[in-house]
């Protein structure tokens, strides 16, 4: 096991998700699901948070020279 510690409260911030947000480099993996985790974050998140079914967050690591998206999760309002 390693030694090296990842405080996710120190080096990322936790936002809502937003039209520019949505734009950011985010790949899953290669499975149908993973490309359905993709296409939900690219294309209908943003959908959900107009239309009152849940609102998504992004966990943005902001510790670098450019902000990467680290995770997102959804709150379903259903």
């Amino acid at each position: 096991m390693s030694s090296y510690t990842y405080d996710i409260n120190e080096q990322c911030l936790i936002v809502r998700l937003t039209s520019e947000l949505a734009t950011l480099s985010f790949e899953c993996g290669n499975t149908e699901g993973d490309k359905d985790l993709e296409d939900f974050f690219h294309n209908q998140a943003i959908h959900f948070s107009k239309e009152r079914l849940g609102q998504t967050y992004c966990v943005i690591d902001n510790n670098g020279e450019v902000a990467e998206l680290v995770a997102f999760f959804t709150v379903s309002n259903e």
